[in-house]
């Protein structure tokens, strides 16, 4: 499954069901289920072959869980049970502010194994990207930077995620500041810590993010360089708007990957992007000696590109993101929208989502409205002052001029009036226009 949702707190342990969601055949858990006398099944959010997904509310305190459970014919099965338990420990193991929490694992009377995740309440990138909707530089270094944190974090304790892309990586609204980067879904992930699963060897992951050693099966190869290579396939997707390998088949964009180029950055993007391009390709070079020694100093030098190049003081390049709102959300009125499923896929893209955010999205905001900065600016201001006094001694003068000369007056005070007159229509424009905005 590929939205496993993660933790909010909440004032009231009766949230409204969710709508938009309909899995087809019987659930593991019915509603009011309590798991260990402690977590009471809300309702089934997502669904998929290993197993489903259930929102859960704790029976002594105020919160939300997210109950990810394996379907009871794959508990008897060693390999998925396995897999499923070490998840859990992998987890538990990863303790990140930027990596989902799991908080318990346990099997139930009649053998089903279920974790207990933080719920987390917010939308995954690749929403985002279906939208059209292009990020800034800036905010797509704010992701990519707490991405390296979370995967160097698990690089740390021998953990390789596998399966980065942008439908696990979930973004969720802080008051305050920039929205934080929950990275999600260890279920393919590998350790060099316990016994190895006999399928470790196949070919697993998305084939657009998917590093070429581990597209060849090459699992003695897979390291924390394939991480990057993902990270860095990730990135390009944000800047561009689209994958930096692509074919009409999964096999083709494997075979772009093995013996291919990524597809090239400067074409797709507005500012200069010939530095940026060279961290990207170095990233997802397709030997791993090649690529940096580490997500982070990946990080920081895309970081350092994108300054280079003044791409960090750009504005969004398509409409303005939803994803960097100030609005907050809250279980007490959350609306559930899933993302489309492809049967090539072996998950259920689904996520939980809260109501509509509304800062800096409104779709129908013109630029042009924004009058020239020289309407505006102080020394315009003061220019219109000037204007304004030069009118009025213009107007005193012509009473008592020749006739001749009222005429000229009149025409050099017509042209101030006139100018007066635009000056003011452009600044109560621009007024209106940053009202509209910041939605005053």
């Amino acid at each position: 499954m590929e939205n496993v949702l993660a933790a909010s707190e909440s004032p009231s342990n009766s949230p409204q069901i969710m709508s938009g969601f309909s899995p087809s055949g019987s659930a593991i858990f019915g509603p009011d289920t309590v798991l260990d006398n402690t977590y009471r099944i809300v309702q089934r959010i997502a669904s998929g072959g290993m197993g489903e997904v259930y929102l859960a509310a704790h029976q002594r305190l105020p919160g939300y869980f997210a109950v990810k459970a394996l379907q009871a014919e794959l508990a008897y099965h060693p390999e998925s049970l396995a897999r499923f338990r070490r998840e859990a420990e992998i987890l538990a193991g990863v303790r990140h502010p930027n990596v989902v929490q799991v908080v318990d694992f346990n099997i139930t009377p009649n053998g089903v194994p279920y974790l207990v995740l933080e719920f987390i309440d917010g939308p995954d990138l690749a929403t985002d990207l279906r939208s059209g909707r292009l990020l800034a530089p800036v905010e797509v270094m704010s992701i990519v930077r707490q991405v390296a944190s979370a995967l160097a974090a698990a690089h740390a304790v021998g953990v390789i995620h596998r399966d980065l892309k942008p439908e696990n990586i979930v973004l969720i609204t802080v008051s305050g500041q920039a929205p934080v980067v929950k990275v999600i879904d260890f279920g393919i992930s590998i350790s060099g810590v316990g016994p190895r699963i006999t399928t470790d060897s196949r070919v697993m992951g998305t084939p657009e993010y998917m590093s070429p050693e581990q597209a060849l099966g090459r699992r003695e190869e897979i390291d924390a360089r394939s991480d990057q290579f993902a990270l860095a396939a990730v990135a390009h997707t944000l800047l561009a708007g689209r994958p930096p390998f692509r074919g009409d088949t999964p096999l083709a964009t494997l075979s772009a990957i093995v013996h291919g180029e990524p597809e090239t950055l400067s074409d797709q993007v507005s500012w200069p992007a010939a530095e940026v391009e060279a961290v990207l390709r170095k990233g997802m070079a397709r030997a791993r000696d090649d690529r940096f020694s580490s997500v982070l100093e990946f990080a920081e030098a895309l970081e350092a590109a994108l300054r280079q190049c003044g791409a960090l003081e750009l504005p969004p390049t398509s409409c303005p993101s939803t994803l960097f709102s100030t609005s907050s959300s809250s279980l007490s009125s959350p609306s559930h929208s899933s993302s489309s499923s492809s049967s090539s896929s072996p998950y259920v893209a689904l996520s939980l989502v809260s109501a509509p955010m509304t800062a800096l999205e409104d779709d129908s905001f013109d630029d042009e409205l924004l009058v020239p900065a020289r309407y505006y600016s102080p020394r315009a201001l003061a220019g219109v002052t000037l204007t304004l006094i030069v009118l009025v001694l213009l107007l005193g003068a012509r009473m008592s001029a020749p006739l001749d000369t009222q005429r000229a007056v009149t025409s050099a005070s017509s042209s101030a009036r006139l100018e007066a007159r635009r000056v003011a229509e452009g600044f109560g424009q621009w007024i209106d226009a940053a009202r509209a905005r910041l939605k005053i």
